[in-house]
């Protein structure tokens, strides 16, 4: 029969290599959490920027006069990714497709998806325009 003296040092071993344990395991989970995301590596598509002049007709649709004051009183409140040109372009490529404009997630979620009923009337079609003529920092 074990004494006293070794049946407490050995329950005090046992919780030390369950403690161990778990610190180990901890440890990989938290370096887990800062691996990042396979999105991490998605290079953003460059739009090339093409200046447009105050007094340019050819473009119907200004960001800075037509796209981004909407985005300001609609949006930007939840969605602050939407604040400035730059970090609505960095969010993802499909949000503004150039490619194929009536493909844009914005597009379609101020035309008939779940932002429709907070976006101005008529926006849905000045940001298909904007998509189209090129989604320009104008």
């Amino acid at each position: 029969m074990k004494n006293q003296k070794t049946i407490f040092l050995s329950k005090k071993m046992n919780s030390g290599k369950l403690f161990l344990a778990a610190f180990i395991i901890g440890a990989f989970v938290i370096a887990g959490m800062f691996q990042g995301c396979y999105k991490d590596s998605v290079q953003p598509t460059v739009i090339p920027y093409t200046p447009h002049s105050p007094n340019d007709t050819a473009a119907t649709v200004h960001y800075s006069t037509d796209i981004q004051p909407a985005l300001n009183t609609n949006c930007v409140g939840c969605h602050s990714e939407f604040s400035s040109y730059g970090s609505l372009m960095a969010v993802t490529p499909a949000l503004v497709n150039t490619a194929t404009p009536s493909s844009s997630i914005i597009y379609l979620k101020i035309h008939s998806g779940t932002m429709a009923a907070y976006a101005p009337a008529g926006f849905d079609a000045k940001i298909l325009t904007w998509i189209t003529e090129g989604a320009h920092n104008n």
